[in-house]
């Protein structure tokens, strides 16, 4: 994507993403910096440069610990020896020069202290960051593995061509700012996988300054203070800045530079910019390091204890795909292929139905495309079967008291194809609606949505049940008056023991709230209703697990749970924790499914921005997490299915720029990291 179109679509998305989170940036309508790192050798790296340098990538931290941050990693050789080296700062680049050469063809280990709360919970650096002093332990864990290569690095040349730069200096209220930024977009590069980037700038008197600093196969760079600039440092005052890009090797001689350049804009008159603190913050002072020979509280599921790694990758869509909070793909096995179905952001009247086959197993992956054009804006992809979708159109105007279903199979020549469309009673129904589909084969579909009754504001449940061969209804339709919040997007239902169960967050109106509640349903009503003692503050998802339901549930304060209900409603077992000690302050919009001995369960992250998952059987063991984007800009639109070797899981990035699929299979061996929890302090 070109740096302007990028600035365009910044303005956009800040509507979004303040519509989905309280976290609100200050002055700054886009999502907030985070903390994150990114290192050099990254994990398994091999022919690494015996003169290398091991980079830490940084973002959102104070100079001051920046410099600290040196004292939290330990280089050990083959033999568990320590490596002593010498840390400077670069900009916000940690770099790690050992003192000498490193030993040719042979495995050295970086270990980067992790720090853990008072009940053994890991903390990400964003919970670390508002920790409260001396409540705090610290164990070194490794964090990359790499192999060197048989000497140092050789001298080589590099062209590097600026394809467009941006300079900017917005003024807040909406629009990134204030401060001043500048994005730089390169030309591709023949890289290396230990080269690095830097954007300089000419300071005052001519110096020569580092602003922004990246591996060198990301060939966009973003420098400057705006809240939402990856990487906050202040460029010079002024309204130009003069700047050029430097590659790097592992060593850190150069390999090729840009032409000094100028970029400018007619800014307005600018504010004040925020300040980032000199002090370190309270959560960073670790009271006490221990030994990483440490007891863990949580262990994975038998047969996954070590959790998920990544099989292959591919990219599903480039453009199209879904992005806005709560906007889900749905994914359906046939066979040995998943089916991934997807509508496009609306195009006028009308969206466009994505299905997509991917085969799991093949290596590297392969997909194939087939999509249509639905008038109507449908807003639902509720799947009933691999080549079968339904589709709901919701959002239907006041006046209006229908809404359609429309279903569609892949047909002999593949092509997407109507089977039947039915209307039904919507009553102006607005949020999301789910499909439950019989387990007994093609003789019965449920689908729950919320009705809005003429006059009222508040939602409350309803039912449609339809034969999905012609779409002839099975029974009446159901209205009931239970409430639905509506701030949690809608219910979700499935199929066990030879009924249907359904589960919604109660509540009323915009500020009332309530319990999860679940109950049985068929066309002839519903059954005792029970309130479970589960908070569930983004969409629940729900799966058949044999004779039970796997309940995936994301709480207002941030927490991704599991819980296991059974053919009644009931609660069984649970809510056990998944997302302890990652992915920030906001888990939210989980996904999971059930591979017939356990589950998985999928979330994302505000403002970490990721996409997690990891493995729990019926007991609460839960595996250590999987992060599956490549640390784009944002990861949503989730979507996760069983497959006979593994799992497979969707998801988009860059606010819909593009849509991947991962294929996932258990680790053999513990991957580097630190674990979930550690035993607590006495």
């Amino acid at each position: 994507m070109a740096v302007r179109t990028l600035c365009r679509v910044l303005g956009l998305i800040a509507l979004v993403i303040c519509a989905s989170t309280s976290e609100r940036a200050r002055a700054c309508s886009c999502i907030a910096p985070r903390m994150a790192r990114v290192h050099v050798p990254r994990d398994g790296a091999l022919e690494v440069p015996t003169d290398a340098t091991i980079r830490v990538f940084l973002t959102h931290t104070s100079p001051s610990l920046r410099a600290q941050l040196g004292t939290e990693y330990q280089l050990r050789d083959a033999r568990g020896a320590l490596v002593p080296f010498d840390a400077t700062v670069v900009s916000t680049r940690l770099d790690l020069h050992p003192r000498v050469a490193l030993r040719a063809n042979e495995t050295y280990v970086l270990e980067q202290l992790f720090v853990f709360g008072p009940d053994g919970t890991r903390l990400d650096d964003e919970a670390r960051r508002v920790a409260p002093p001396g409540t705090l332990r610290g164990a070194f864990f490794p964090v990359s593995r790499f192999v060197t290569s048989a000497g140092p690095s050789s001298q080589r040349a590099v062209a590097l061509q600026v394809d467009e730069a941006s300079l900017s200096f917005p003024r807040g209220g909406g629009d990134c700012g204030p401060g001043a930024g500048m994005a730089i977009e390169l030309a591709q590069t023949l890289a290396g996988p230990h080269d690095l980037l830097e954007l300089r700038v000419r300071a005052a008197g001519g110096r020569e300054l580092a602003v922004s600093t990246r591996p060198a196969q990301e060939t966009m760079l973003y420098a400057g203070d705006l809240l939402c600039t990856p990487d906050p440092v202040a460029l010079p005052p002024g309204q130009s800045v003069t700047y050029r890009v430097v590659m790097l090797d592992a060593a850190g001689r150069e390999l090729g530079a840009t032409p000094w350049a100028r970029a400018s804009e007619r800014a307005p008159r600018r504010r004040a910019r925020p300040v980032i603190a000199a002090g370190l913050p309270p959560g960073w002072a670790v009271t006490s390091i221990v030994s990483s020979a440490l007891a863990i509280t949580t262990q994975g599921p038998a047969g996954c204890e070590h959790g998920l790694e990544e099989r292959g990758r591919l990219e599903l869509v480039a453009t199209g795909a879904p992005s806005s909070y709560a906007d889900r793909s749905e994914l359906a096995l046939e066979g040995s292929r998943v089916w991934a179905f997807y509508l496009s952001p609306p195009e006028g009247t009308s969206r466009t139905v994505r299905a997509i086959s991917v085969a799991p197993d093949a290596s590297p992956l392969t997909a194939s495309l087939r999509e249509t054009t639905i008038e109507g804006v449908p807003e639902a992809v509720l799947r009933s079967g691999p080549h079968t979708i339904v589709l709901a159109r919701l959002y239907t105007p006041a006046a209006v008291t229908t809404a359609t279903l429309s279903s569609l199979a892949l047909g002999g020549s593949g092509a997407l194809a109507t089977t039947w469309q039915i209307p039904f009673d919507a009553s102006a129904g607005r949020y999301r609606m789910a499909l439950g589909r019989s387990a007994r084969g093609t003789d019965e579909l449920a689908i729950v949505y919320g009705r809005r009754p003429p006059g009222q504001y508040s939602e409350s449940l309803s039912f449609v049940f339809v034969d999905p061969r012609d779409g002839r209804e099975t029974g009446p339709a159901l209205h009931t008056a239970h409430g639905l919040d509506t701030n949690a997007e809608g219910a979700s239902i499935a199929h066990v023991g030879g009924r249907f169960v359904v589960v919604w967050p109660s509540g009323a109106g915009l500020t009332g709230r309530g319990p999860l509640r679940a109950t049985t349903v068929s066309s002839a009503g519903m059954g005792t209703i029970v309130d479970l003692p589960i908070d569930s503050y983004s969409p629940p998802d729900l799966v058949s697990a044999g004779d039970v339901l796997g309940l995936a549930t994301a709480s207002r304060d941030g927490r991704v749970e599991l819980s296991v209900i059974g053919s009644d409603g009931a609660l069984v077992r649970g809510p056990f924790a998944l997302s302890r000690g990652v992915g920030g302050r906001d888990n939210r919009v989980p996904r999971i499914a059930w591979d017939g001995q356990r589950f998985a369960v999928l979330w994302e992250t505000h403002p970490a921005a990721g996409a997690y998952v990891v493995v729990v059987d019926g007991a609460g063991h839960v595996s250590p997490p999987l992060r599956i984007d490549r640390d784009e800009v944002h990861a949503s639109g989730l979507g996760l299915v069983a497959t006979p070797t593994g799992f497979v899981a969707t998801y988009t990035g860059g606010y819909g720029e593009h849509g991947m699929a991962v294929s996932l299979q258990c680790r053999t061996q513990a991957a580097s990291g630190a674990p979930v929890a550690i035993t607590p302090a006495p």
